[in-house]
C-alpha cells in the first residue's frame, strides 16, 4: 500500500487519474489512500503495482532464520 501511495505522489497523479488508470472508482483510491486496506485484496494490490510499472516478489521463509542481512536478501 505505501508503495503505490508514494509512486502516485511521486508521479504528482490526483485519485481521479489513479482511478482511471485502475480503472475503479475515485472513492475506491481514497480508501487505500486514507489507510483502509480491510477493504483490499492481495491481488488487487499486486495488479495495481503491475499498472503502475511495479514488480512484486512473493517469498516464503522459514520461520526463526534471519533471511535478511545487510539490508540485502540472503538467497
Amino acid at each position: 500500500m505505501l508503495e503505490i501511495k508514494f509512486e502516485l505522489k511521486s508521479r504528482k497523479m490526483t485519485q481521479v487519474e489513479a482511478a482511471t488508470l485502475f480503472g475503479v472508482s475515485q472513492p475506491r483510491v481514497s480508501d487505500l489512500l486514507c489507510g483502509r486496506l480491510d477493504k483490499f485484496t492481495l491481488d488487487t494490490l499486486i495488479n495495481w503495482l503491475s499498472k503502475l510499472g511495479k514488480r512484486f516478489d512473493l517469498a516464503l521463509l522459514d520461520e526463526g532464520i534471519n533471511h535478511f542481512q545487510g539490508g540485502k536478501y540472503a538467497r
